[in-house]
């Protein structure tokens, strides 16, 4: 009884043996034998009964023994050695974000607006244990984003190497135009770079979150500053491959400043102080 819960039908059946010892002696008992209800008997003797230990409470209070002993162990090798298995167990069935294995509630309804954003809503506590809760959660980047980072952006040498294309060359300078060439070697992206201030030697596409961040932008939401500078970067490009334009700094200045008003909308209210100094920026440069 202080290692597995007993099941109803069990229970039942020992309580028929004891009920028949009780008030016949014999095998089996008739209703008209019993006296009162088994109840009765099994309240202790201060409040009427005979004290017969009611099987399904002794069968609850032995397993509670095996809760204490998690957290107190002492000498007991099952505290000791299984316990820890057990909990990692137990944390592989139980929900993250559905089920209430908190006190203070369930995740999912603690904190609805991240629950939004979970990818796996069954994952499992032993899986954001393992993996991290940031994994757990869509990232932020957009999708052009994320291949941007990925060196997948439909730069000329990706289309070509599809077969869409016939050449490499940029249509802003002539050089090889991959994904390191649109945000960074192209010397349109190099004049921005100087005029931002921001150094980008050992840094490529893929790393570009690593730009030594310069003293005129805001430390708070610079990852975003570089997404901006990016994206307006490919706009820019691709203004120039699509629509005939002619390479302009002043008018990507003038485009990331208005893009840079729209992206404030998407921080917090407190925050949104940091897209009007990105604003200044593109403006004195």
């Amino acid at each position: 009884m202080s290692v597995l819960r007993f099941p109803p039908g069990a229970i039942d059946a020992l309580d028929h043996r004891r009920r028949c010892f009780l008030w016949s002696g014999e095998d089996s008992v008739s209703g008209a034998q019993c006296l009162v209800a088994w109840e009765r008997p099994c309240q202790p003797k201060e409040q009427g009964g005979l004290g017969i230990k009611d099987l399904t409470t002794q069968n609850t209070s032995l397993l509670l023994k095996l809760l204490h002993r998690l957290y107190h162990p002492g000498d007991s090798a099952w505290g000791a050695g299984c316990a820890p298995k057990l909990i990692w167990s137990l944390c592989k069935a139980t929900s993250f974000w559905l089920d209430r294995w908190c006190t203070a509630g369930r995740f999912a309804d603690l904190f609805p607006l991240l629950f939004t954003h979970v990818v796996d809503e069954e994952a499992s506590v032993a899986a954001v244990v393992q993996n991290g809760l940031a994994n757990q959660l869509v990232p932020r980047l957009t999708r052009a984003a994320r291949e941007e980072v990925q060196d997948r952006i439909q730069c000329r040498s990706n289309l070509f190497r599809k077969g869409i294309v016939e050449d490499v060359a940029c249509a802003i300078c002539g050089g090889n135009e991959d994904c390191d060439h649109v945000v960074l070697s192209c010397p349109f992206a190099t004049q921005v770079r100087r005029g931002l201030g921001a150094g980008t030697e050992g840094v490529s596409a893929k790393t570009i979150w690593t730009v030594v961040r310069p003293t005129t932008i805001a430390s708070k939401h610079y990852d975003c500053f570089l997404l901006l500078v990016c994206w307006m970067l490919w706009k820019h490009r691709n203004g120039v491959v699509f629509n005939s334009e002619s390479p302009s700094l002043a008018r990507f200045w003038r485009s990331c400043r208005d893009e840079a008003r729209l992206w404030g909308h998407r921080l917090p209210p407190q925050d949104r102080e940091v897209a009007e100094a990105w604003c200044c920026v593109f403006s004195s440069t």
